[in-house]
């Protein structure tokens, strides 16, 4: 099933049913690679979900009054693996915690009518769930004592007369009960099924240490965290230093732009390369020290991180791959993971390209030649043209039909010609579009100095802008013998297949930038994309064989790093989006009945008897979808026609 994401919420694209009912079905149900994209993310929202139930103390106690607390960070990356989906643009970490919240409430209703306990109300949707008991094991980091600086405390959780939910140290549930109290020993239960397989846990019921707060030497801590999934899966709740949570995570390279970019792909862009591991910057040195430790934790610049000596080793093979300088390509490549790196590689901004584009053309104006008044998302995209033109990068101007591409360029080549920046750009449309860009040209850019290279007796001359069509790029390679300054491909997904022969002459043809203009940048598969990218910049996608390995074997994360790595290069604008267009009124629709004649009626009946006849027999799939096809052509034609039919 696909979906369509709305501002707030998201609706199914047919016409079943499915609320947040089914969504909440989702969060125990299993999901495999097979399933549609949009089904994954939505699933992925669900087991994040389930995931900080599950970690929330006082379970059983809150019930239907459970609050959750959420990671913004985590809905922030979350929302960076939505799938591409008609409203893709109002998915950000917000919606993604409207539509926990409305999960949270499907849970509250449903546990407020329950009859049972939590932990029995998760066994009956998911075996596999566990519910955190009554226990808490905390451990804490000890500022006061560094040959013990860890603390441990054993807790319990209690409701008193009032109804009131409280914590006690476990020590006092030996006051609140007898020992062979039935209470006090199912109390103990989690900790008795953890002793069975964590020597940690036994070594404290038999010292007596469960009931007392405890000191721990690192070594001691590093066995706690070791064993804490099997306190977890014993019903026990865990509290553990923020440290260990993370670990892994915060390895990343930060790169710092050593100098202004204004490069083409063909440059190289000067870096300063620093290294993090868990969230501290350190040297090569650090990390070749941190590789010699023997055990799992070490004290690193004044705070506690927990060692993965292969995670560390990916850091080191990083840093001495790296060197000082790097081509913009393997730079976005690496940032993005759409090219592989042994660790994450952090820039200074995500979009670093955009903002240095729209940093370097707040001060543009308008072309005097310049006929019309553009919107302000037109000028956005008239200055965008402009930035990536000085930078040296290609673009794909993907606006939703109607919003001014036209104009938009048209805008971005007058400067250009009165600025002589570019002396000879080529411009190719279908031959249906000739006439439509001739009427915007004397609309808008009266005084651009253009030719069209199209019909038997084409003669191509020096003019500024020359425009041709898909059919003459096919069969005339003259226009690959033409050093251009900016080639233009209106209805770009005429080349969505790289593999036809205007494809191929149009890859051929030399030039400095080149643009791409459509309003369905990816029609059928990833391919259709890989085609448009590597006309605009070649090679940042790869080869064409190396990137349908890759789109292969893409999933969520992948299209996430795939979307975010030609981002700076694709600049998409929607009707739907009120930011854009504010006083676009909503499309309306009126759906209006014609009754047919009774000649008509006759006919209609004919062709489906004469239909349905025919399906009875014997035929190949590909036999009746064509007799499907021409049946109904003749019920067209006899509602439109029907003398011609006759």
């Amino acid at each position: 099933m696909n979906f369509l994401f709305t501002e707030n919420s998201f609706l199914p694209d047919s016409e079943s049913k499915f609320g947040y009912e089914e969504f909440y079905s989702l969060c125990f149900s299993d999901i495999g690679k097979g399933a549609d994209l949009t089904e994954q993310f939505l699933k992925r929202l669900s087991d994040y979900f389930i995931s900080c139930m599950l970690q929330t103390a006082g379970l059983e106690l809150e019930r239907e009054n459970l609050v959750l607390s959420y990671d913004e960070k985590e809905l922030e990356r979350l929302a960076s693996a939505a799938p591409s989906a008609i409203g893709r643009e109002f998915i950000n970490a917000n919606w993604v915690w409207t539509q926990l919240d409305a999960l949270l409430d499907v849970y509250r209703r449903e546990i407020s009518a329950f009859p049972g306990s939590v932990d029995l109300y998760f066994n009956d949707k998911n075996k596999a769930l566990s519910i955190p008991g009554r226990i808490y094991f905390h451990l804490v980091i000890n500022n006061l004592d560094p040959d013990y600086p860890f603390s441990f405390m054993a807790t319990y959780s209690s409701k008193d007369e009032e109804g009131y939910v409280h914590h006690y140290p476990l020590g006092y549930a030996r006051t609140q009960y007898d020992e062979k109290d039935e209470r006090f020993k199912a109390l103990l239960m989690p900790i008795s099924k953890a002793s069975r397989t964590s020597k940690l846990a036994k070594d404290l019921m038999e010292s007596g240490n469960l009931f007392r707060p405890v000191m721990l030497r690192s070594e001691e801590a590093e066995q706690f965290l070791n064993d804490a999934g099997i306190f977890i899966d014993s019903g026990i709740v865990c509290r553990v230093p923020d440290f260990w949570k993370r670990r892994g995570r915060g390895t990343s390279v930060s790169v710092k732009l050593n100098n202004e970019v204004r490069l083409g792909l063909d440059k190289v862009i000067s870096i300063v390369p620093s290294l993090t591991y868990d969230g501290v910057e350190v040297t090569r040195e650090d990390i070749i020290r941190l590789l010699s430790e023997t055990s799992g934790l070490a004290f690193l610049k004044g705070k506690w991180v927990a060692l993965d000596k292969d995670k560390l080793q990916d850091l080191l093979k990083a840093s001495e791959s790296l060197g000082d300088s790097l081509k913009p390509q393997d730079l976005m490549g690496y940032s993005t993971g759409l090219k592989e790196f042994p660790v994450s590689l952090r820039l200074p901004e995500e979009n670093w390209l955009g903002s240095l584009i729209a940093n370097s053309t707040i001060s543009l104006t308008e072309p005097d030649g310049l006929k019309a008044k553009l919107r302000p998302y037109q000028k956005e995209g008239y200055k965008y043209l402009s930035g990536m033109n000085e930078a040296g990068f290609g673009i794909c101007l993907a606006d939703d039909m109607g919003l001014g591409k036209t104009v938009q360029v048209l805008a971005f080549l007058e400067k250009l010609r009165e600025e002589g920046k570019a002396s000879r750009v080529l411009l190719v449309v279908p031959a249906t579009l000739i006439g439509n860009w001739h009427n915007e040209i004397m609309k808008f850019t009266p005084c651009l100095d253009y030719q069209t290279f199209h019909g038997m007796k084409r003669v191509l001359s020096d003019s500024f802008l020359t425009i041709t069509t898909y059919g003459v790029i096919a069969k005339d390679a003259s226009l690959a013998e033409v050093e251009w300054d900016i080639v233009i491909l209106d209805e770009a997904q005429y080349i969505k297949n790289a593999a036809t022969k205007a494809a191929r002459n149009l890859r051929d043809i030399p030039r400095k930038q080149g643009i791409c203009l459509t309003g369905t940048p990816v029609e059928n598969n990833l391919m259709n994309l890989w085609s448009i990218m590597d006309f605009v910049n070649p090679g940042f996608l790869g080869t064409r064989t190396e990137f349908s390995r890759y789109a292969k074997s893409l999933e969520l994360d992948g299209l996430s790093h795939l979307r975010s790595a030609v981002a700076p290069f694709i600049l998409r604008r929607l009707k739907s989006d009120k930011r854009i267009i504010d006083d676009l009124p909503d499309k309306v629709e009126t759906e209006l009945s014609v009754t047919l004649t009774k000649q008509q009626i006759v006919l209609y009946r004919k062709v489906v008897a004469d239909t349905e006849r025919a399906m009875m027999e014997e035929r190949s799939e590909f036999e009746t979808k064509g007799l499907v096809l021409r049946s109904i052509m003749k019920l067209k034609q006899v509602c439109n026609h029907p003398d011609q039919y006759l």
